[in-house]
């Protein structure tokens, strides 16, 4: 294991300077690609996660503590478009036959 970019990784730091170099080769179309596809991959690996965590959870509870976690947690969402947010997300929550009160809280 290499320190790299300040980081530990699993690679030696020619492997990892060869994989930018490799990458950076790429069209920018398939590198865009690529991107998608990783950050699809963080989606779907993070609800999979919160439907461990929660397997009472729907799939609308999953993406409200999604968009919570990844989006309001860190400060990347306004607490007022936060609220809209969740109150929406509520309503269709009780509308798929939940009892709102039987949902999770957040602070």
């Amino acid at each position: 294991m290499d320190d790299y970019w300040g980081k530990q990784i699993h690679v030696t730091k020619e492997a990892a300077r060869r994989q930018v170099e490799i990458y950076t080769s790429f069209p920018v179309e398939k590198r865009m690609q690529i991107a998608a596809e990783f950050f699809d991959l963080g989606v779907n690996q993070t609800r999979a996660w919160i439907k461990r965590e929660h397997p009472e959870f729907t799939e609308t509870e999953i993406t409200l503590e999604y968009v919570r976690l990844t989006h309001f947690l860190p400060g990347h969402m306004k607490p007022e478009h936060w609220a809209h947010f969740e109150k929406v997300m509520r309503q269709r929550i009780a509308g798929e036959g939940k009892d709102k009160n039987s949902s999770t809280e957040y602070p």
